[in-house]
């Protein structure tokens, strides 16, 4: 569980850079047969919807699906100021 001690520290885990770093982490912390696994996945449920879609929405969907399904696997919430 995400421990913070300040305020600054919640606002800094909160912020682009500090969710960058927390996924960073948990990425490094995930075997790559998983990681492989979640987008295999993504690409499937993204499939029908490829030719609507351009390449910076498709990779920014992966990433996202990517990262939700992170934060489910090591039962992580969601840290955000707007969800709060």
């Amino acid at each position: 569980m995400l421990r913070v001690n300040t305020m600054a520290e919640l606002f800094d885990a909160a912020t682009v850079a500090g969710l960058a770093r927390r996924f960073a982490a948990l990425l490094a912390a995930t075997p790559d047969e998983d990681i492989v696994s979640v987008r295999t996945e993504a690409d499937r449920d993204l499939a029908p919807y490829r030719s609507k879609m351009s390449g910076a929405q498709i990779d920014q969907l992966q990433k996202q699906y990517v990262h939700k399904r992170l934060l489910e696997k090591y039962k992580l919430p969601r840290l955000s100021l707007f969800y709060m």
